[in-house]
């Protein structure tokens, strides 16, 4: 019985695969950048996850970090968060400052 030899990649062919795979990846990529741009909320909107670009999910809306309160929305406060899943490039888990909502205190 006759054995057929395999054919090999010549290094144009890897080439290529190598370029039409890269090609693949950058594409999901952007596309999922574009999803989240355009489907992503802002600043203050609500949220279960998904903010725009910049932006992340804190309790239930989207906000983005800080360093004082300057950099927040007029009554919104800059306070530490502790973030445990990133979705973001941005933002590494751990503790973060982040632009929080006024607490609203139905005891008073």
């Amino acid at each position: 019985m006759e054995q057929k030899q395999q054919p090999k990649l010549s290094s144009k062919d890897i080439k290529l695969i190598l370029a039409v795979v890269g090609g693949l990846l950058l594409v999901i990529g952007g596309g999922v950048l574009a999803y989240r741009y355009f489907a992503g909320g802002k600043m203050n909107a609500k949220c279960s996850g998904m903010c725009n670009i910049g932006y992340t999910c804190v309790s239930g809306y989207c906000t983005h970090k800080c360093k004082t309160d300057a950099d927040c929305p007029e009554g919104w406060e800059c306070g530490k968060v502790q973030v445990v899943k990133t979705f973001g490039v941005d933002i590494k888990a751990g503790k973060v400052d982040m632009c929080l909502r006024p607490f609203i205190d139905f005891n008073r």
